[in-house]
C-alpha cells in the first residue's frame, strides 16, 4: 500500500491509522516521506492515534470535542498544550489541558480519593502511578498524605507514562506543587520502569482507567504503547 501510495503521487492525501501494525522503519520511511518537499499532495488529512508522526508532518490541528470542532495552529503537541485550565484544590493547583474533560478529572478525583482511603494505616507510602498523564492522581494521593497528619518524608509517588506531552505536564506541576521532592515524573513504559537506588520497594500501583474509549483514543500511541498503558 505504501508503495503504491509513492506511485500514485494523490493531490488530496487521508490516512487512518497508516502506522498502525508497522515496524519502526516503515514509520520512519512514512514519515520521511509525508514531510519532504515537491510532493504532489495539496491537502494532507490524518487522523492518527501516533503523536509522533503527527507532530513531524500537521502544521494544524482540528480538535472535535462535545458537537464543537475547533482549528489550531501548529504541531499536536503544540495545539494540545495550548488550552487548559489551573484546577485549585486544597493544598495545591493543577494545570489540566482542555482537553482532558471535567468528567474525567472528576473521575481521577474520586478514584485518588478512593485509593487514599483504602491505604490508610501504612506506615509509608510509596506509589507508582501508572499511566500518570498531568499527574493528578499522586498529586491528590500527596495531599491526602500531608493532610492526614502523616510526615511528608514518608510518601513518594513515581509519576510513569510514555506519552511526553502529558509527561512535561506533569513534571511542572510536580515541580510547583509543596511535595516536588516526593513527586518524581518518569517517561517510561511500566515493564520497563525500575526504582533507582536507594529508593524503597513500591507499596502500590495505581492506574486510573480511562472511562470510555473516547479517553483511550486521546492517550494511546502504537498498538506496543497501548498495550503498555493496558498493562
Amino acid at each position: 500500500a505504501l508503495g503504491r501510495l509513492a506511485l500514485w503521487q494523490p493531490t488530496v492525501l487521508i490516512l487512518d491509522d497508516a502506522t498502525e501494525d508497522l515496524e519502526p522503519e516503515a514509520c520512519t520511511w512514512l514519515e520521511s516521506f509525508l514531510s519532504r518537499t515537491g510532493c504532489s499532495w495539496q491537502i494532507l488529512l490524518v487522523a492518527s492515534r501516533d503523536r509522533s508522526l503527527m507532530d513531524r508532518v500537521c502544521n494544524k490541528v482540528i480538535v472535535t470535542m462535545s458537537g464543537r470542532t475547533t482549528v489550531r495552529e501548529g504541531s499536536y503537541t503544540k495545539a494540545y498544550l495550548s488550552g487548559g485550565d489551573f484546577l485549585h484544590f486544597h493544598s495545591f493547583s493543577l494545570w489540566q489541558p482542555k482537553a482532558a474533560g471535567l468528567r474525567a478529572t472528576q473521575a481521577a478525583c474520586a478514584f485518588a480519593s478512593l485509593v487514599f482511603r483504602s491505604l490508610r494505616g501504612y506506615p509509608s507510602l510509596r506509589v507508582i502511578d501508572a499511566g500518570a498523564g498531568t499527574g493528578i492522581l499522586s498529586m491528590i494521593l500527596a495531599q491526602e498524605w500531608y493532610r492526614s497528619g502523616a510526615k511528608t518524608q514518608d510518601f513518594a509517588a513515581w509519576g510513569i507514562d510514555i506519552d511526553e506531552p502529558s509527561l512535561e505536564i506533569a513534571k511542572k506541576n510536580f515541580a510547583e506543587s509543596p511535595w516536588s521532592c516526593q513527586l518524581s515524573a518518569v517517561h517510561s513504559s511500566f515493564e520497563a520502569w525500575k526504582p533507582g537506588l536507594g529508593d524503597h520497594s513500591p507499596t502500590v500501583c495505581i492506574c486510573n482507567p480511562p472511562y470510555n474509549n473516547e479517553s483511550v483514543n486521546a492517550r494511546v500511541g502504537c498498538a506496543v504503547e497501548e498495550l503498555s498503558r493496558r498493562r
